[in-house]
């Protein structure tokens, strides 16, 4: 009977074991089948989300309302790849990019149409359109650089879907030196360049579609022969660029140029007309002085520059240069004129010495 008892006994405690057991594991399998319902609603619910801004993509774009089908469309890809979306993405943003191209928003245009696929021939036109616009960068020489050869090498940047160039270089007089057509983003030219002369140059593109693009903006640089010995600064006067020594000039507005003196701070111009009266006096820390109303048409002007140096000293003014501003031919007229006129002044001078001379005699004597 013991025995009995103790085998119910243990009979007893295994099925509260099962019992206990069973219902620790409930909990577990009810929360697993809640998740995979909730699992179940999200991807629906994101399936949802996905159709409808595709749907609500695609009606933006039938009305023109790019930006945001452009919104709907990314995100829509977000949630699921899906060509025909790309396809529609591709549509947007070139559409977007040709209208900030009609109205000259060009970083915009190229942002979008750099999204797009490239070999597509509708985006590649409208690149191709964007860059004619866009001015070609100059890169050699640099603006403003002074060289001791005439051997130069020109290089500006290459453009997209280009035939051609052309580079067109005048000197300072506005004589055009050279207009020349290359296949290549640069040019080596030995023979054209003269020393002791400032030079501007521009190059345009000559596209695939037969179109011209923008000239780049003018850039200039000068040459000289290499100066084997440099003067103390102290006495350096600065040489002279341009204008040219008894140049003639058709602008009132132009740049006066010289070179450089070592070790100085900044310049002074001074700038007189035929009758010595000055019309510039000022510094500047620049080798060049850019004009602004200050000089007339039909005028002969001198000029000169001299250096300033950081010890507060002056160094020697450099020769003195005359020009003329007129729209004649002739670089000569405006000297004859001047001659002519001195001339006349004398002239009247001397017949009002002549003139007067009597009366001054006739008061010595009464003194």
């Amino acid at each position: 009977m013991k025995r009995m008892g103790a085998l119910v006994v243990v009979l007893t405690l295994i099925c509260l074991l099962v019992s206990c057991q069973n219902r620790k594991q409930a909990p577990i399998e009810s929360k697993q089948t809640t998740d995979q319902i909730q699992a179940v609603e999200q991807a629906k619910d994101k399936e949802q989300e996905f159709k409808g801004l595709k749907e609500s993509g695609l009606e933006a774009m039938k009305s023109d309302k790019l930006t945001t089908a452009i919104d709907n469309f990314t995100k829509a890809l977000a949630f699921q790849l899906d060509d025909e979306i790309k396809t529609w993405l591709d549509d947007c943003y070139r559409e977007r990019g040709e209208y900030f191209y009609s109205i000259d928003k060009l970083d915009e245009a190229l942002d979008d149409l750099g999204k797009c696929d490239s070999t597509n021939p509708k985006t590649l036109n409208l690149l191709v359109l964007i860059d004619a616009k866009k001015e070609p960068i100059l890169q050699k020489p640099a603006n403003q650089e002074k060289l001791e050869s005439t051997n130069i090498t020109f290089v500006w940047e290459a453009k997209l879907q280009a035939s051609s160039y052309e580079i067109q270089i005048e000197d300072q007089n506005w004589n055009t030196v050279l207009v020349k057509k290359v296949t290549t983003s640069s040019l080596v030219l030995t023979n054209e360049i003269k020393f002791d002369t400032v030079y501007y140059w521009r190059v345009r593109t000559f596209y695939a579609n037969n179109k011209w693009g923008v000239w780049s903006k003018k850039s200039w640089f000068s040459v000289r022969k290499a100066i084997a010995q440099i003067p103390s600064p102290s006495k350096l006067a600065p040489e002279l660029v341009g204008p040219p020594a008894n140049g003639k000039l058709t602008l009132t507005d132009f740049f006066f140029t010289w070179y450089a003196v070592e070790g100085a701070d900044s310049y002074e111009i001074e700038v007189q007309d035929r009758n010595w009266k000055i019309i510039i006096s000022t510094t500047t820390k620049e080798d060049k002085y850019q004009t602004s109303n200050e000089l007339n048409m039909n005028e002969l002007y001198y000029w000169r520059v001299r250096a300033h140096f950081p010890d507060k000293s002056w160094g020697e003014w450099s020769e003195k240069r005359w020009f003329n501003i007129s729209t004649e031919s002739s670089n000569s007229t405006d000297l004859v004129s001047f001659k002519n006129e001195l001339k006349k002044i004398i002239e009247l001078g001397e017949g009002l010495i002549v003139s007067i001379t009597p009366y001054i005699q006739k008061k010595i004597g009464n003194l």
